[in-house]
């Protein structure tokens, strides 16, 4: 007598497989799908946003463009004055070693005096009030863009 349970078992086997089987091949096809078609998603979500930040860009454009003229005329009051101040002291520097200097150190002194002016070399305080001023502009702008959000 053979025993028939065996084949049975295999055969039972055999039918439950392929539900498992598809649905590997199910999800690895949603898989690849997705693969294929993430760019094309996230080039539309970058393009959205692309053309919201535009859209908030050309928003304050105007305020931004007053906001810098206005900080840059601060900025030219506060340093002309103490660049002024400074080529004036250099100036009279040279003009004192000048005066007491052979011809060779006189020509050194001019150049150097004429490449500190040339350069507008600024001093640490006027470094300082420019970095304050960029700072306030700055918390300003953050001002104007929460009024706008709101």
């Amino acid at each position: 007598m053979t025993d028939t349970t065996a084949p049975q078992a295999n055969q039972a086997a055999a039918e439950q497989t392929p539900p498992a089987a598809e649905a590997t091949s199910s999800a690895l096809h949603q898989l690849y799908l997705a693969a294929l078609g993430l760019p094309l998603a996230l080039a539309d979500g970058l393009g959205h946003a692309f053309q919201e930040a535009v859209k908030h860009g050309e928003a304050i454009e105007p305020q931004s463009k007053e906001a810098i003229k206005a900080f840059t005329a601060r900025v030219g009051k506060v340093v002309d004055a103490p660049v002024q101040q400074t080529r004036t002291a250099v100036k009279g520097l040279g003009d004192r070693l000048r005066s007491g200097t052979s011809k060779g150190t006189e020509k050194l002194e001019d150049r150097l005096v004429a490449r500190l002016e040339k350069m507008g070399v600024p001093t640490r305080e006027q470094l300082q009030a420019l970095s304050d001023r960029v700072e306030a502009l700055a918390a300003q702008i953050a001002e104007l863009r929460g009024r706008r959000e709101d």
